[in-house]
């Protein structure tokens, strides 16, 4: 499983695609976090609230810059993540490799295993360039906007990458497993994206009107993770009710394991030819 490792994460980081995606992960973070909120505060559109203003304020500053990174990170970010566990797992039945990979030494759980180990170093990396960026942002902001530069406490920033990590493993899960089911890389992402940017939308509106609704929606992939995200401190303007970080916790690790145990068995079973 070491070879296996070893030569996923070089395939990995000699991927134009996974630097493409790391790149798009951290601009964005950058822009609709930051630079966006920035622009409308210091422009002020007539009318406004002033309570909408001043949380926009408060979440440039650095105090809040852990909430920020995972809000994004639960949200678009998490269809980004869904992207590359698409193309870590899946590009490898487009390029017809899969059948000289398996014919080597190693056995499908190792392979598979390498390839898994590989991902989770590389979001490990990601989310700690991301909550770097989120940093430099705030500091950055926080002296335009006069404010005094004051790190949040150590906890809730190990917190906040704990939860993003989480998060963006479970969207590469579901994305790894959707190429292993489909064996391409075009359908998976289609369907993953129909799921994250759609099915999760259409259900939510529904779910404010029946209750069995609700209780499925309660257990999906996006709404957990942005319950997981509010529970890091961040302005609102609402105080709408939202899930327990415990229940959160464990939809999304049901998710994580779930998804990747089922990947794993039909990647072991199923004739790659």
């Amino acid at each position: 499983m070491v070879g296996s490792f070893r030569a996923e994460l070089r395939k990995l980081r000699k991927r134009p695609a996974v630097w493409v995606v790391g790149a798009l992960v951290i601009a964005l973070l950058v822009a609709f976090q930051y630079l966006l909120p920035y622009v409308v505060y210091a422009t002020v559109p007539r009318g406004m609230p002033r309570g909408v203003l001043n949380a926009l304020k408060q979440s440039l500053l650095l105090g809040y810059f852990p909430g920020s990174a995972t809000s994004f990170l639960a949200g678009l970010g998490g269809a980004l993540a869904l992207i590359l566990g698409v193309l870590s797992v899946g590009s490898e039945y487009g390029w017809g490799t899969v059948k000289t990979i398996l014919t080597q030494r190693p056995g499908r759980i190792s392979v598979f295993s390498g390839k898994a180990l590989a991902v989770v170093l590389t979001l490990i990396v990601l989310v700690v360039l991301s909550f770097a960026a989120a940093l430099l942002s705030s500091i950055v902001l926080t002296r335009v906007l006069g404010e005094s530069v004051q790190m949040p406490e150590g906890g809730l920033l190990f917190r906040g990458l704990g939860a993003s990590l989480l998060i963006v493993l479970a969207w590469t899960s579901l994305g790894g497993f959707l190429a292993v089911l489909f064996r391409n890389t075009a359908l998976a992402v289609g369907i993953g994206l129909v799921y994250a940017l759609v099915v999760e939308g259409i259900v939510g509106v529904f779910a404010s009107l029946v209750d069995w609704v609700r209780n499925i929606h309660d257990f999906m992939l996006a709404r957990n993770a942005s319950a997981l995200a509010s529970v890091l401190p961040q302005p609102r303007t609402s105080s709408a009710p939202e899930l327990s970080a415990a229940h959160s916790i464990l939809v999304l690790s049901g998710w994580l394991v779930i998804t990747f145990a089922i990947a794993v068995v039909v990647f072991r079973q199923r004739d790659v030819t």
